[in-house]
């Protein structure tokens, strides 16, 4: 049987795509005043190889990223909005290929009597929700989640491609486009991993009946498929050390793989709060390990419950089985056993939304189609995507500045002092000095006691690697930062004496000895005698410290 795309005339069909176009352009509009932040930074801004192909492309499993940035300098150097364009191209083309997943899956002989007529319009629904919903905005605002969008990308275009192929005579020029499709995305983020997986259950649920049936009758699709896997090992082959057994969380603890395990229930019920209502939203989480059986008893028992209707549906081969499958294996590489540097991230939810959007649309459509005329459910459905192109336009209000960035995740997160350390640089760099000082004491004010005391008395000295997130490295790094400031304020004595503080437990931070050199001269201390005036001041910030204890 062949899927008659190219036949429908319907007005619906040819207006549906452009409907999805317009609802992205109007969410992210104001996109491209957005600023460079945080990992852009190290990825484009200050990336020494980015204008070079051989060193955009080396030491990185994200070969096509690498490659994307690439182009994205030599065409436009670093204006931040020709990477906002891109983004938004992406994320665009992401949605129209799964405008055509979804009204291609609901013209399949499975599910064409119940849809028949209705397919495009339910199609767009899902493609536009998904589209313009808030929580897609770090993987589309921020650049350097471009790895995200793009590998969303190719992921619904290796599924496009698979079921148009099992729906044509000529299938094997579609099948072939989805394995290429499939490399591509090996080649652009590890989360691709998980495509095939996704492949074969959709052909269990919509096509095959069974897995048997699927890999008898398509097996040298699934074995090109499966060959893809191949392209993310070689290009994970020099970066196996994030498969260790132990990880670190966000505040720098290390955090075995059942701890993950558990504090990953409580993260995931927050992305499907955010899913249902997103706001607040932020950048930067720094989730904190599961501390408490009561911070896993309602979250675990939530999730078990959701994944128990999983597997009934998936029994009975409805769709809404299939897209509960679809948000579970997607998440499963990030929100499993897997220490990742990072307990919670927005952008996770990139592919997974789209599971719970059709399952939360179609099936609503399924309960109110015979009971609410269909004027009713068009004014609800331009509601709901008005309010979400409203919330994702104001989020990218947050993206102008740094400032207001990091404003907003200390307003979220108060205790993630990475983001604390940020918000007052970015203060300091727009002149709010008094602002900034306050922020690096609210940051030193949030250290624990027990930890405050252990570094104050010498006992903590880093000489290795620190974690960025780690309270040792805050620590230092909100002193060092205070000293700055206060350099550049004229402020000699109360400068090295913040110097000395940071330097006193990770004395190799960028430029940390410099400065306090610097800042002694000033006093007009001889060469041969600075060595020793840092050494005095150590010893009296440190006694300092013992005395407040």
């Amino acid at each position: 049987m062949d899927l008659q795309i190219s036949s429908d005339t319907n007005k619906r069909f040819r207006l549906a795509p452009l409907v999805v176009v317009t609802a992205c352009v109007l969410a992210y509009v104001n996109a491209f005043r957005g600023v460079f932040i945080l990992d852009d930074f190290g990825g484009i801004v200050r990336n020494p190889g980015i204008g070079n192909f051989m060193a955009s492309i080396a030491n990185t499993s994200r070969v096509l990223i690498g490659i994307s940035f690439y182009l994205n300098y030599k065409l436009g150097g670093l204006r931040a909005a020709d990477y906002h364009a891109v983004n938004l191209a992406i994320h665009i083309a992401a949605a129209l290929c799964l405008f055509g997943v979804v009204r291609c899956t609901l013209k399949l002989p499975k599910l064409a009597d119940r849809y028949r007529g209705c397919e495009t319009a339910l199609a767009c629904v899902v493609a536009t929700v998904w589209a313009v919903h808030p929580l897609q905005t770090e993987s589309v605002t921020y650049i350097s989640q471009r790895a995200e969008s793009l590998m969303g990308l190719f992921c619904f275009m290796t599924m496009y491609c698979f079921v148009i192929g099992s729906q044509s005579r000529n299938g094997g020029s579609w099948y072939t486009a989805s394995i290429v499709a499939c490399a591509l995305g090996m080649a652009t983020k590890p989360i691709m991993v998980m495509t095939p997986i996704l492949i074969l259950l959709y052909d269990r649920f919509f096509l095959a009946g069974t897995f048997g049936n699927a890999l008898r009758s398509r097996w040298s699709v699934y074995l090109g498929l499966a060959t893809t896997w191949f392209v993310l090992l070689i290009l994970l082959s020099e970066h196996i050390y994030a498969l260790k057994v132990i990880g670190y969380a966000s505040s720098g603890i290390s955090i075995s793989r059942l701890d993950y395990f558990l504090t990953e229930q409580g993260v995931i019920l927050h992305y499907l709060k955010l899913v249902l209502w997103p706001h607040p939203l932020c950048l930067d989480y720094a989730w904190t390990k599961a501390a408490s059986f009561k911070d896993l008893l309602v979250p675990g028992l939530i999730n078990m419950a959701l994944l128990v209707m999983t597997l009934w549906a998936s029994l009975r081969r409805n769709f809404a089985g299939f897209c509960g499958l679809w948000f579970i294996v997607l998440l499963l590489p990030t929100s499993s056993i897997l220490p990742l540097g990072d307990c919670a991230n927005e952008h996770r939810m990139y592919l997974p939304l789209a599971g719970i959007v059709a399952a939360g649309v179609i099936g609503l459509y399924a309960v109110l189609r015979n009971r609410v005329v269909p004027c009713i459910l068009l004014g609800m459905s331009f509601m709901t995507v008005a309010l979400l192109v409203t919330m994702t336009f104001y989020r990218n209000k947050d993206y102008y500045s740094e400032e207001a960035m990091w404003r907003s995740v200390v307003e979220t997160r108060p205790m993630n002092l990475r983001a604390g350390n940020e918000y007052a640089v970015a203060l300091s760099e727009g002149g709010k000095v008094d602002e900034a000082l306050a922020e690096y004491r609210r940051v030193l004010s949030l250290i624990p006691a027990e930890l405050l005391h252990r570094l104050d008395s010498g006992e903590i000295r880093m000489n290795g690697t620190v974690f960025p997130d780690s309270w040792e490295y805050n620590y230092s790094l909100a002193h060092a930062n205070m000293g700055l400031l206060l350099y550049t304020l004229g402020k000699n004595d109360e400068a090295i004496a913040q110097y000395a503080a940071a330097m006193r437990v990770i004395p190799y931070l960028d430029n940390l000895e410099s400065n306090m050199r610097r800042a002694i001269r000033k006093r007009g201390v001889a060469g041969n005698s600075i060595d020793a005036e840092m050494a005095k001041e150590l010893l009296r910030v440190r006694h300092e410290g013992k005395n407040a204890q």
